[in-house]
Protein backbone atom coordinates (compact mmCIF):
# COMPACT_ATOMS: atom_id res chain seq x y z
CA UNK A 1 0.00 0.00 0.00
CA UNK A 2 1.87 2.99 -0.98
CA UNK A 3 0.55 6.97 -1.12
CA UNK A 4 2.46 10.12 -2.54
CA UNK A 5 1.80 11.60 0.83
CA UNK A 6 4.14 12.11 3.65
CA UNK A 7 4.22 10.95 6.90
CA UNK A 8 2.63 13.65 8.36
CA UNK A 9 -0.44 13.90 5.66
CA UNK A 10 -1.44 10.82 6.54
CA UNK A 11 -1.75 11.11 10.47
CA UNK A 12 -4.39 12.24 12.06
CA UNK A 13 -4.02 13.42 16.18
CA UNK A 14 -7.30 13.25 18.75
CA UNK A 15 -7.13 14.48 21.75
CA UNK A 16 -10.28 14.10 23.90
CA UNK A 17 -10.50 15.93 26.82
CA UNK A 18 -13.03 16.71 29.62
CA UNK A 19 -15.06 19.12 27.97
CA UNK A 20 -14.42 18.92 23.85
CA UNK A 21 -12.38 16.56 21.57
CA UNK A 22 -9.29 18.55 19.18
CA UNK A 23 -8.41 17.55 16.05
CA UNK A 24 -5.51 17.76 14.06
CA UNK A 25 -5.72 16.92 10.62
CA UNK A 26 -2.48 18.49 8.68
CA UNK A 27 -2.62 21.74 9.47
CA UNK A 28 -6.24 22.02 10.24
CA UNK A 29 -7.76 22.43 13.99
CA UNK A 30 -10.94 21.41 14.94
CA UNK A 31 -12.29 21.45 18.14
CA UNK A 32 -15.86 19.75 18.83
CA UNK A 33 -17.96 20.10 22.48
CA UNK A 34 -19.06 17.33 24.00
CA UNK A 35 -23.16 17.42 23.61
CA UNK A 36 -25.89 15.82 21.73
CA UNK A 37 -24.76 15.88 18.39
CA UNK A 38 -20.95 15.86 19.02
CA UNK A 39 -20.76 12.46 17.44
CA UNK A 40 -22.69 13.20 14.00
CA UNK A 41 -20.37 16.84 14.07
CA UNK A 42 -17.03 14.40 13.98
CA UNK A 43 -18.76 12.04 11.51
CA UNK A 44 -18.90 14.92 9.59
CA UNK A 45 -15.59 16.68 9.71
CA UNK A 46 -14.39 12.96 9.16
CA UNK A 47 -16.00 12.58 5.40
CA UNK A 48 -15.21 16.21 4.94
CA UNK A 49 -11.51 16.32 5.63
CA UNK A 50 -10.14 12.84 6.30
CA UNK A 51 -8.44 11.31 3.24
CA UNK A 52 -8.09 7.97 3.47
CA UNK A 53 -6.03 6.19 3.84
CA UNK A 54 -4.88 7.38 7.59
CA UNK A 55 -3.48 6.19 10.79
CA UNK A 56 -5.30 7.73 13.72
CA UNK A 57 -3.49 8.35 17.12
CA UNK A 58 -5.37 9.61 20.09
CA UNK A 59 -5.31 10.66 23.56
CA UNK A 60 -8.42 10.29 26.08
CA UNK A 61 -9.01 11.77 29.25
CA UNK A 62 -12.68 10.60 28.96
CA UNK A 63 -13.41 7.21 27.77
CA UNK A 64 -16.95 7.11 27.75
CA UNK A 65 -17.10 9.94 24.29
CA UNK A 66 -14.00 8.83 22.91
CA UNK A 67 -15.44 5.11 22.85
CA UNK A 68 -18.10 6.37 20.69
CA UNK A 69 -16.19 7.95 18.10
CA UNK A 70 -13.63 5.13 18.31
CA UNK A 71 -16.33 2.41 18.06
CA UNK A 72 -17.11 4.58 14.64
CA UNK A 73 -13.55 4.60 13.14
CA UNK A 74 -13.32 0.84 13.35
CA UNK A 75 -16.58 0.93 11.13
CA UNK A 76 -14.10 2.61 8.81
CA UNK A 77 -12.09 1.05 5.93
CA UNK A 78 -8.49 2.29 5.93
CA UNK A 79 -8.81 3.62 8.83
CA UNK A 80 -5.61 2.88 11.18
CA UNK A 81 -6.53 3.62 15.06
CA UNK A 82 -3.79 3.67 17.93
CA UNK A 83 -4.22 4.32 21.57
CA UNK A 84 -1.41 6.76 22.73
CA UNK A 85 -1.38 4.34 26.18
CA UNK A 86 -0.42 1.51 23.83
CA UNK A 87 2.66 3.15 22.59
CA UNK A 88 3.74 6.02 25.69
CA UNK A 89 6.34 3.36 26.69
CA UNK A 90 7.71 3.29 23.16
CA UNK A 91 8.88 6.79 22.89
CA UNK A 92 12.65 7.94 24.51
CA UNK A 93 11.68 11.54 23.97
CA UNK A 94 10.81 11.67 27.77
CA UNK A 95 11.78 9.27 30.38
CA UNK A 96 8.87 7.74 32.77
CA UNK A 97 9.62 5.20 35.35
CA UNK A 98 6.40 4.18 35.61
CA UNK A 99 3.62 5.24 32.68
CA UNK A 100 0.66 3.80 34.69
CA UNK A 101 0.35 6.67 37.15
CA UNK A 102 1.02 9.72 34.36
CA UNK A 103 -1.67 11.44 32.04
CA UNK A 104 -0.82 10.69 28.36
CA UNK A 105 -1.55 14.56 27.85
CA UNK A 106 1.17 15.56 30.20
CA UNK A 107 2.97 13.26 28.85
CA UNK A 108 2.49 14.23 25.52
CA UNK A 109 2.66 18.08 26.57
CA UNK A 110 6.20 17.70 27.94
CA UNK A 111 7.25 15.93 24.40
CA UNK A 112 5.83 18.46 22.25
CA UNK A 113 7.84 21.23 24.25
CA UNK A 114 11.27 19.14 24.16
CA UNK A 115 10.92 18.63 20.86
CA UNK A 116 10.93 22.34 20.49
CA UNK A 117 12.56 24.03 23.18
CA UNK A 118 14.84 21.21 24.51
CA UNK A 119 15.44 19.85 27.86
CA UNK A 120 14.96 21.25 31.29
CA UNK A 121 11.41 22.69 30.17
CA UNK A 122 8.29 22.96 32.35
CA UNK A 123 4.62 23.12 30.77
CA UNK A 124 1.67 24.56 31.79
CA UNK A 125 -1.87 23.46 30.74
CA UNK A 126 -5.25 25.47 31.17
CA UNK A 127 -7.71 22.66 31.03
CA UNK A 128 -10.56 21.56 33.01
CA UNK A 129 -7.33 20.81 35.40
CA UNK A 130 -4.84 23.13 35.52
CA UNK A 131 -1.59 20.67 35.01
CA UNK A 132 2.28 22.22 35.46
CA UNK A 133 4.79 19.53 34.61
CA UNK A 134 8.42 19.59 34.15
CA UNK A 135 11.42 17.45 32.69
CA UNK A 136 14.90 17.30 34.30
CA UNK A 137 18.17 18.51 31.22
CA UNK A 138 18.36 14.84 30.81
CA UNK A 139 14.78 14.33 29.75
CA UNK A 140 13.94 13.01 33.54
CA UNK A 141 9.94 13.35 34.01
CA UNK A 142 9.89 14.92 37.56
CA UNK A 143 6.18 15.46 38.08
CA UNK A 144 4.35 17.84 38.74
CA UNK A 145 1.08 19.23 40.00
CA UNK A 146 -2.66 19.42 39.37
CA UNK A 147 -5.81 21.61 40.79
CA UNK A 148 -9.00 22.60 39.68
CA UNK A 149 -9.12 25.09 36.40
CA UNK A 150 -10.77 27.99 35.84
CA UNK A 151 -13.87 26.80 34.39
CA UNK A 152 -13.99 23.74 36.81
CA UNK A 153 -14.51 26.45 39.80
CA UNK A 154 -16.85 28.65 38.23
CA UNK A 155 -19.02 25.18 37.74
CA UNK A 156 -18.67 24.56 41.14
CA UNK A 157 -19.97 27.98 41.99
CA UNK A 158 -22.82 26.98 39.77
CA UNK A 159 -23.56 23.82 41.25
CA UNK A 160 -22.95 24.54 45.10
CA UNK A 161 -24.56 27.61 45.45
CA UNK A 162 -27.94 28.89 45.07
CA UNK A 163 -27.60 32.57 44.10
CA UNK A 164 -24.46 32.27 41.16
CA UNK A 165 -25.88 29.69 39.29
CA UNK A 166 -26.11 32.16 36.50
CA UNK A 167 -22.74 33.88 36.52
CA UNK A 168 -20.64 34.10 33.86
CA UNK A 169 -16.74 34.44 33.86
CA UNK A 170 -15.18 37.68 32.05
CA UNK A 171 -12.60 36.61 30.04
CA UNK A 172 -11.41 40.88 30.42
CA UNK A 173 -11.91 41.63 33.80
CA UNK A 174 -10.78 44.99 34.79
CA UNK A 175 -7.12 45.60 36.63
CA UNK A 176 -8.22 45.76 39.91
CA UNK A 177 -8.76 42.60 42.12
CA UNK A 178 -11.60 44.06 44.18
CA UNK A 179 -14.66 44.40 42.67
CA UNK A 180 -18.49 45.37 43.95
CA UNK A 181 -20.08 43.72 41.30
CA UNK A 182 -20.97 40.06 41.99
CA UNK A 183 -19.88 38.96 38.76
CA UNK A 184 -17.05 41.27 38.34
CA UNK A 185 -15.94 39.70 41.70
CA UNK A 186 -16.45 35.94 40.82
CA UNK A 187 -14.21 36.49 37.67
CA UNK A 188 -11.10 38.23 39.27
CA UNK A 189 -11.26 35.86 42.08
CA UNK A 190 -11.24 32.78 39.66
CA UNK A 191 -8.81 34.34 37.32
CA UNK A 192 -6.50 35.94 39.92
CA UNK A 193 -6.31 32.74 42.34
CA UNK A 194 -5.47 30.39 39.37
CA UNK A 195 -2.78 32.69 37.75
CA UNK A 196 -1.20 33.14 41.73
CA UNK A 197 -1.53 29.89 41.84
CA UNK A 198 0.64 29.18 38.60
CA UNK A 199 2.95 32.00 39.27
CA UNK A 200 3.97 30.68 42.54
CA UNK A 201 4.24 26.80 41.82
CA UNK A 202 6.31 27.85 38.94
CA UNK A 203 8.91 30.19 41.12
CA UNK A 204 9.07 27.14 43.54
CA UNK A 205 10.04 24.76 41.13
CA UNK A 206 12.50 26.92 39.63
CA UNK A 207 13.88 27.64 43.18
CA UNK A 208 13.37 23.77 44.45
CA UNK A 209 14.14 21.92 41.37
CA UNK A 210 16.53 23.96 38.65
CA UNK A 211 18.56 26.02 41.56
CA UNK A 212 17.05 29.46 40.31
CA UNK A 213 17.61 28.70 36.37
CA UNK A 214 15.57 30.51 34.32
CA UNK A 215 13.79 27.45 32.16
CA UNK A 216 11.42 27.68 29.21
CA UNK A 217 7.85 27.67 30.36
CA UNK A 218 5.12 26.70 27.95
CA UNK A 219 1.50 27.14 28.07
CA UNK A 220 -1.50 25.94 26.29
CA UNK A 221 -5.38 24.51 26.93
CA UNK A 222 -8.18 26.09 26.48
CA UNK A 223 -8.56 27.92 29.52
CA UNK A 224 -5.57 30.18 28.40
CA UNK A 225 -7.62 33.05 27.43
CA UNK A 226 -8.67 33.70 31.08
CA UNK A 227 -4.69 34.13 31.74
CA UNK A 228 -3.66 35.71 28.45
CA UNK A 229 -3.61 39.26 29.85
CA UNK A 230 -1.70 37.58 32.93
CA UNK A 231 0.39 36.22 31.28
CA UNK A 232 1.58 39.53 29.13
CA UNK A 233 2.18 41.22 32.16
CA UNK A 234 4.20 38.32 33.38
CA UNK A 235 8.45 39.57 33.16
CA UNK A 236 9.52 36.39 32.23
CA UNK A 237 12.04 36.25 29.75
CA UNK A 238 11.19 32.51 28.97
CA UNK A 239 7.58 32.34 28.26
CA UNK A 240 5.51 30.87 25.05
CA UNK A 241 1.99 29.95 24.46
CA UNK A 242 1.55 27.40 22.02
CA UNK A 243 -2.30 26.45 21.28
CA UNK A 244 -1.59 22.82 20.04
CA UNK A 245 0.92 21.40 22.96
CA UNK A 246 -0.98 18.20 23.04
CA UNK A 247 -1.76 17.39 19.73
CA UNK A 248 1.73 18.16 18.63
CA UNK A 249 3.44 15.87 21.09
CA UNK A 250 0.83 13.12 19.31
CA UNK A 251 2.58 13.83 16.17
CA UNK A 252 6.29 14.51 17.41
CA UNK A 253 5.56 10.85 19.17
CA UNK A 254 4.13 9.04 16.12
CA UNK A 255 7.28 10.63 13.70
CA UNK A 256 9.40 9.17 16.70
CA UNK A 257 8.14 5.84 16.51
CA UNK A 258 7.28 5.11 13.30
CA UNK A 259 8.65 1.58 12.99
CA UNK A 260 5.75 0.74 15.43
CA UNK A 261 2.83 2.01 12.88
CA UNK A 262 1.56 0.56 9.78
CA UNK A 263 2.93 2.35 6.96
CA UNK A 264 1.32 3.09 3.40
CA UNK A 265 3.45 6.06 2.17
CA UNK A 266 5.98 6.14 -0.42
CA UNK A 267 8.63 8.36 1.18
Amino acid sequence: MNSSKSFLEQTLAIDFGNSRMKILCGKDLKAIRYNKNYLENFKKYFYQKVQKPVRILYSSVNERNSNEVINFLISQPDVYIYNIKDLISKQRKVNINNYFWVGTDRILGLISAAEEFGAPVLTVDFGTAVTINCIDENRNFLGGVIFPGIELQLKSLHENTFFLKNVQLKKEPSEKVIEINTEMAISSGIINSVWGGVAYIIDTIKREVFAGQSIPVIFTGGGFEYIRPKFEQWEYEKKYFRKNLVLEGILVLARSIKQYLIGFESK
